[in-house]
């Protein structure tokens, strides 16, 4: 009785630190998936809006619905376009050009003693880059 007493609270931080590495990694596969997804709406629709309660904002947020590491409210990230090396004219988004979505997250820790260490919360992030595969091509 007494050796358990003494085993219990080390086997408990050990599978509350599991669960939450368990947890984080859950989340960063989903707000990774959610990135992709935005990235290559952005890529087949370089034109479209891009505001709160477009098609792109409800992809990312779909595909990014998690609990534990929710996409903030307003306006969604932003997709960052990128010129490619053979492209001259940087008014427009053209066929062969990068997108580039990046969406971070607050992510909270169950632990408490890892949480003591890097704090109550970390940020989770993703990226993804697609080309642009819809569009004229202006060089």
């Amino acid at each position: 009785m007494t050796e358990f007493a003494l085993v219990l609270p080390v086997l408990l931080m050990i599978v509350l630190l599991g669960l939450d590495l368990g947890r984080a990694f859950f989340s960063w596969v989903t707000v990774s998936n959610a990135a992709r997804v935005g990235a290559n709406y952005a890529g087949l629709n370089p034109n479209a809006s891009y505001a709160a309660g477009s098609t792109y904002d409800n992809l990312v947020r779909g595909d990014g619905a998690n609990s534990t590491c929710p996409i903030s409210a307003g306006a969604p990230p932003q997709p960052v376009f990128t010129d490619s090396p053979l492209d001259a004219n940087t008014a427009t988004h053209d066929l062969g050009d990068n997108v580039t979505v990046t969406i971070s997250c607050p992510f909270r820790l169950i632990t408490p003693f890892v949480g003591a260490f890097t704090g109550s919360q970390i940020t989770i992030s993703a990226g993804a880059t697609f080309t642009i595969r819809n569009g004229p091509f202006n060089p």
